[in-house]
């Protein structure tokens, strides 16, 4: 899987995704989702969101292809590619 050279010039990479991501990954995940959190949910709690954020990280990590997006070498955000076969 590869990014298109539009994206390349612009400083956009991809690479494969470790253990050590995981605190960028929540980082982002609680920029992205909290205010969805407090509005329908009740609140973002911490310690709730840092398991489910663990859960899935850990599921995607094993069951799909899953990359992080850096821009000039900085993680900015996660892509997930998954296999959806029916017979």
């Amino acid at each position: 899987m590869t990014l298109p050279k539009r994206l390349t010039d612009m400083g956009f990479s991809m690479a494969e995704v470790n253990e050590c991501d995981f605190d960028i990954y929540y980082t982002i995940s609680k920029t992205c989702y909290e205010k969805y959190v407090d509005e329908y949910f009740g609140g973002w709690v911490d310690v709730i969101q840092r398991k489910m954020n663990r859960d899935a990280f850990d599921k995607e990590k094993s069951q799909s292809i899953f990359r992080k997006l850096l821009l000039d070498q900085e993680t900015v955000g996660f892509l997930r590619l998954m296999s959806c076969m029916t017979r």
